[in-house]
């Protein structure tokens, strides 16, 4: 049995998608909103949303995450190579105020301070988990999340990521 490679642009296409349709749900909830695509490079985000409270327009630099979902964890970056030298792109750059979490099997967006999230990542062990996403690339190192913060017998407190600040569904598939 042999086993599919994947390169980093097949992820890429993943969070693009999600991307749209992350575009598409602010867009139709605040019509008077921009929500526009940056070059993520550049920027250490994906998408530039600008919408007004009241006369007062706010400016809010989006990372979007696509996860495939089916477990009660999440997972993020704590370093971006296997070396553990180079954080995440969008923690680099330090100019990322939202991280929207999209749980694919559940269709449920995650939102968090990404500020919240990048202090929480600085403050964590090294992480013992590599990424294994089959992926040809440099995947790094990962830590566990629980989706939302939860009072639930079964809740993991060490997997408890500060930061939360709301869910939704996503689009009707």
């Amino acid at each position: 049995m042999t086993t599919d490679i994947r390169a980093f642009d097949s992820d890429l296409e993943i969070g693009e998608e999600a991307e749209k349709e992350l575009k598409r749900i602010i867009l139709a909830k605040d019509r008077t909103a921009l929500v526009r695509k940056v070059d993520h490079i550049k920027n250490g985000y994906d998408l530039h949303l600008t919408h007004m409270i009241g006369s007062e327009a706010i400016e809010v630099r989006i990372e979007v995450k696509s996860l495939a979902g089916g477990y009660p964890t999440g997972v993020i970056e704590q370093w971006a190579n296997d070396a553990r030298t180079v954080r995440p792109h969008w923690m680099k750059m330090g100019d990322t105020d939202r991280l929207y979490f999209k749980n694919r099997k559940e269709n449920m967006w995650y939102v968090y301070d990404a500020v919240e999230v990048a202090n929480w990542i600085k403050e964590q062990p090294e992480s013992n988990i590599r990424a294994n996403n089959n992926c040809k690339d440099d995947s790094g190192w990962i830590l566990k999340f629980n989706w939302e913060p939860s009072t639930n017998s079964g809740y993991n407190r060490s997997y408890r990521m500060p930061g939360f600040i709301r869910k939704f569904k996503g689009e009707q598939i």
